[in-house]
């Protein structure tokens, strides 16, 4: 009895190390409207996934969104943001005379698998490939469902691992998705 009381208190006393508190996640960002943004989101043709720059454009409350890196991007019109290390998207849903207001799309519940995941859109479609997290590097393509708000895995032959190189002064990512030819680039 004293084996399982004491295992029982190691379950309540771990778990916080290791799960992530999703309802405590930022459900509405706020961006101050710049002509950049207010041009980008004006352009009809696809753009690619941006990686944002050491200067914050979205200022989000949680702690574990400070920290990480997003991408945005627009597609159909549509202005979104992608959490780097996350499934976390968010899609620009109002603005106000000087604010963007972006609502989260996602029901992600795992966090931490896909650091420096390739961002890309393809036919309308939101993808994410590679990444490492949880000890181990993947080659996983993962597609958005708006339908379930979830990043699905996307059945391949083989894992495709992403290279990541930060000794150049680069973001890291050499990849490339070329729209035209429906064509992903990775260097080997």
């Amino acid at each position: 009895m004293r084996k399982l009381a004491f295992f029982i208190v190691l379950l309540y006393a771990v778990k916080p190390c290791f799960s992530s508190d999703i309802n405590g996640w930022d459900s509405v960002l706020v961006m101050k409207k710049s002509a950049f943004f207010t041009d980008l989101m004006g352009k009809k043709k696809l753009i690619q996934p941006l990686r944002s720059p050491e200067y914050p454009f979205v200022s989000p409350k949680h702690p574990f969104l400070k920290e990480r890196r997003y991408q945005f991007f627009s597609l159909s019109g549509e202005l979104f943001i992608h959490f780097n290390g996350s499934g976390l998207l968010y899609q620009l849903k109002n603005s106000s005379d000087s604010n963007y207001i972006f609502r989260r799309i996602d029901d992600t519940e795992n966090l931490n698998y896909n650091f420096e995941a390739y961002l890309f859109t393809h036919q309308k479609e939101i993808y994410n490939i590679g990444g490492y997290g949880f000890w181990r590097s993947s080659g996983t393509l993962r597609k958005y469902n708006p339908k379930d708000m979830e990043w699905d895995a996307v059945p391949l032959n083989e894992e495709i691992h992403i290279p990541y190189i930060n000794q150049i002064g680069t973001a890291g990512i050499l990849s490339w998705f070329n729209n035209k030819s429906s064509e992903l680039y990775i260097p080997f």
